[in-house]
């Protein structure tokens, strides 16, 4: 008997939502390579949270994300990184 894997997708930490993508950083994926380890970072398309942690959930099972008016803006801290 084989066990049929699940389908899992990253959700935002913050706000729950599926809807997330990798950022492309150059001097990211230099480090990768150089040093090993993963140094991704992730951006998310409905709160505009960006981190490196954003964990699995499956597919059939995500939970509901969160309204934006629902979430306050003191539950993670803000880096300004422009330049």
């Amino acid at each position: 008997m084989q066990k049929t894997k699940k389908k899992h997708v990253k959700i935002c930490p913050i706000c729950y939502s599926p809807d997330n993508y990798l950022e492309s950083n150059p001097a990211s994926a230099a480090a990768s390579t150089i040093i090993g380890g993963n140094f991704s970072v992730y951006h998310c398309n409905n709160c505009g949270f960006s981190g490196s942690f954003f964990p699995e959930a499956p597919i059939d099972n995500l939970p509901e994300p969160k309204k934006l008016e629902d979430i306050k803006e003191e539950s993670y801290t803000k880096v300004d990184v422009s330049y």
